[in-house]
């Protein structure tokens, strides 16, 4: 018996210790804490990310891959802080740390992918407009840069310079303020998930001598985006970043020089940040359903409460529903479906007990009458 008990602890011990991996990793942050975090980030990625991120898929899901290592910081078992350095004034910190890290990421990993394959990557149109020194530049080349990116990140890039109603709401674009919902609906018609609306403002800032005739030339510029869903009008994300260019007079004249910079934006620093705020999203639609408008005609107020209680125990259909108003027998909903509004429409017709008949199709709206049970 003492055998067998001693055989099955150190299974037990065995078992514990094959899913888990023990790495060191270092990390740097302003602050103490920030540095350990990136620590450990970095031992989760060191830990099985060779194993789970092919190449190729390095290239093709780095936003995803980034959104998944930032959030399973969870997934280290326990650590030890080997160093913690202050690097000295603007300088930050630099902490190092032993970390034992499960290897159930690679199974989440695995689930992130199928989520990319059911849904797909979002479609996106871009509006970014580009001056240089107040004056806007005539061909976008930020904007540009931004779409081939994305596009070679395997986004669905939709290019509003090929869309005529676009085109006559360009101003518009550019100042969302002043008609939200036609721009968004533009967006939305042409098939755009997302939009991104925002400015790329460079400024020549000074010449600065090097050697005999040759100068650098510098520039600053700001970036300032929105990111927003085309269903919902909600603003998934915003970025606001600074960055400047030093190049040769050698090489470009200071309009050259100006121009050439936009192209700066597509470095990984800029457009992270905005494939994480759109891949998150992503991933919860295709967890909890997109969400759309659902309203029901024909409802006396004593069915209202039957039909919530149906529509709530319907999981397969809809995974979360609101009451936005009652009013002249129309209940008016907010839902969530990991079905599209077309797919909705034809359950909702078949749910027994309560006769529905679809009225009006659109996107993310679905209209309905009762028409008795």
């Amino acid at each position: 018996m003492r055998k067998v008990l001693c055989f099955l602890f150190i299974f037990n011990l065995l078992l514990v210790h094959a899913q888990v991996t023990t790495v060191e990793a270092t990390g740097f942050g302003m602050t103490e804490g920030q540095a350990k975090n990136d620590a450990l980030r970095n031992a989760v990625e060191q830990g099985v990310g060779v194993k789970i991120f092919s190449q190729t898929e390095v290239q093709n899901f780095v936003a995803l891959k980034d959104v998944l290592v930032s959030e399973t910081i969870g997934l280290v078992t326990s650590y030890q802080v080997l160093s913690s350095v202050n690097k000295g004034k603007n300088q930050g910190w630099e902490v190092k740390v032993r970390a034992e890290v499960s290897k159930e990421i690679s199974s989440q990993w695995a689930k992130m992918k199928i989520i990319l394959q059911q849904k797909g990557n979002p479609s996106v149109m871009f509006c970014i407009k580009e001056t240089l020194d107040g004056q806007e530049l005539p061909q976008p080349t930020g904007e540009y840069q931004l779409m081939n990116k994305f596009k070679n990140l395997g986004f669905k890039i939709v290019d509003r310079q090929y869309v005529q109603e676009a085109k006559e709401l360009q101003k518009q674009l550019y100042t969302l303020d002043q008609n939200p919902e036609g721009i968004i609906a533009v967006a939305s018609k042409q098939g755009a998930d997302l939009l991104v609306v925002g400015f790329l403002e460079g400024a020549f800032v000074q010449y600065m001598q090097m050697y005999g005739d040759i100068q650098q030339i510098i520039h600053n510029y700001i970036f300032r985006t929105k990111i927003i869903r085309t269903d919902t009008g909600e603003v998934i994300g915003s970025i606001t970043e600074k960055y400047n260019t030093n190049r040769s007079s050698m090489l470009f004249s200071r309009e050259t020089a100006g121009r050439a910079g936009f192209a700066d934006i597509i470095g990984e620093k800029y457009i992270q940040p905005m494939m994480v705020d759109m891949l998150k999203v992503w991933i919860k639609d295709v967890q909890e359903g997109a969400e759309m408008e659902l309203i029901i005609s024909n409802v006396e107020f004593r069915m209202r409460k039957k039909i919530l209680e149906t529509l709530e125990n319907l999981p397969d259909l809809i995974t979360w529903v609101r009451v936005n108003h009652y009013r002249n027998k129309r209940l008016e909903l907010r839902i969530k479906s990991k079905l599209n509004s077309e797919e909705l429409a034809e359950k909702m017709e078949q749910i027994p007990g309560l006769r529905l008949e679809v009225a009006e199709l659109q996107k993310n709206r679905l209209e309905l009458n009762y028409v008795g049970q």
